[in-house]
């Protein structure tokens, strides 16, 4: 079919120009890197604020000095509530449990040195039966002995603090593992756990018999409040 002059074939394809290609192409790439630098943009500019961190791991029961601190910046939306927000939260204070190099700390992971004065030991304990297996470090327990179900279990000290759980082997016990090895305390006839336990120093003497091998009558209490 002739138009105007020229062949007009309408079955024939058509191909897109080229400068419509570049065009495209010119497209993609601005809106690719204008969302690399939007997302750079956020990265570097989002609020940022500071707080209070162990510079190196304490162990449970040191006294917390300025040395053992430092700062970190984190985004504001990171700040976990209810944990250390200036040293003077946790300078002079005792840690109740580890704490972790770099880790937020919980405020009721530290306590007071005045109210503090104990002194550290480890017994065999009966998982089974003490707390439902589920302890943390730091959890406040009475400690009870209780050797057979035929006598009433003695309190042997009040208000004890739980410094760690391990097993026979003395590999650090944590809580998704207590389920587990509940089911062992049961069935095993030697207890698979050994708590380490800070106490008021009247009450060492009734807390070493949990010490003596063999001994699985010590049950621990968790406490909800003191």
């Amino acid at each position: 079919m002739k138009i105007f002059g020229r062949n007009k074939n309408y079955g024939s394809g058509r191909s897109i120009p080229v400068p419509v290609i570049l065009a495209i192409i010119f497209g993609l790439g601005v809106a690719v890197t204008s969302g690399l630098y939007y997302q750079r943009y956020i990265n570097t500019h989002q609020a940022m604020t500071q707080v209070i961190v162990p510079a190196h791991n304490i162990n449970a029961y040191s006294l917390i000095k300025a040395g053992d601190l430092t700062w970190r910046q984190v985004p504001v939306g990171a700040v976990e509530p209810g944990t250390a927000r200036k040293p003077d939260d946790l300078i002079g204070k005792v840690a109740l449990a580890e704490l972790y190099q770099g880790e937020q700390v919980r405020l009721e992971r530290v306590g007071e040195a005045a109210n503090e004065d104990r002194q550290v030991i480890a017994v065999n304990i009966d998982l089974a039966r003490s707390g439902g297996g589920y302890f943390s470090p730091g959890d406040l327990v009475d400690v009870y002995f209780a050797e057979t179900e035929n006598v009433p279990g003695a309190m042997l000290a009040s208000n004890a603090r739980l410094l760690q759980l391990v097993d026979v082997q003395g590999n650090p016990i944590v809580p998704n593992q207590q389920a587990g090895l509940l089911q062992q305390a049961a069935q095993a006839p030697k207890t698979p756990a050994v708590a380490v336990l800070a106490v008021n120093p009247s009450d060492v003497a009734q807390v070493v018999r949990g010490a003596a091998t063999g001994s699985k009558g010590i049950v621990l209490v968790k406490k909800m409040k003191p």
